[in-house]
């Protein structure tokens, strides 16, 4: 997983994780999304497949998870921390695994969003991360030249009628300061490694 750390003006600290897996657990323990919880190492393994998305806790088997709808939610406790899957936009199939209780990772999110396509970030009512104030959506994705890097571009509040923006390319630490928008991105280093 190639990981960013988006800090967003009135919103909060959020872990993007671009790939097609990634990994819950503690710290310490090599995952990709950390609690100082008393979780596994490895405690919860998220994988994106063709029609979902396959769950497999450390103590249970594995679950294949369909979000057909934005409003649709997939609840799991896991190991005491209460998480919340969705699907919000029906364009891409980026989903964001939240905390439901309040707690926060050792990042300081309480949001992973499993970036395996583009993420949404603004005035979109379906967009990834919603900022009510915000008055364009961002789109935010892995530019096609080098997949370890971010470009991003605006949408129109009426997409049907508007035109996006241009591409824009970002080299990390970035910061996207916009009208009523403005947030940090840096990257995250890879997890720590296993314990031993």
């Amino acid at each position: 997983m190639f990981g960013t750390l988006a800090r967003i003006d009135g919103v909060g600290s959020v872990t993007i994780g671009w790939g097609q897996e990634w990994t819950v657990g503690r710290v310490g323990g090599g995952a990709d999304w950390t609690f100082q919880a008393h979780l596994r190492s490895r405690a919860l393994h998220v994988a994106r497949t063709q029609t979902g998305w396959q769950l497999t806790a450390a103590d249970r088997p594995a679950s294949l998870v369909s979000l057909p709808d934005p409003g649709d939610v997939h609840t799991l406790e896991l190991e005491g921390v209460c998480l919340a899957l969705r699907q919000p936009h029906p364009w891409t199939p980026s989903a964001v695994l939240a905390t439901s209780d309040g707690r926060r990772s050792a990042e300081g999110s309480d949001r992973l969003l499993l970036a395996c396509g583009p993420v949404l970030i603004g005035a979109d009512p379906h967009a990834h991360i919603v900022i009510p104030d915000a008055e364009e959506t961002i789109v935010l994705f892995l530019d096609d030249a080098d997949s370890q890097s971010l470009a991003w571009r605006t949408l129109p509040a009426d997409v049907r009628r508007g035109t996006p923006g241009p591409v824009n390319r970002l080299a990390l630490p970035a910061l996207i300061d916009r009208d009523h928008m403005r947030f940090q991105l840096e990257r995250l280093e890879g997890p720590p490694p296993t314990d031993s």
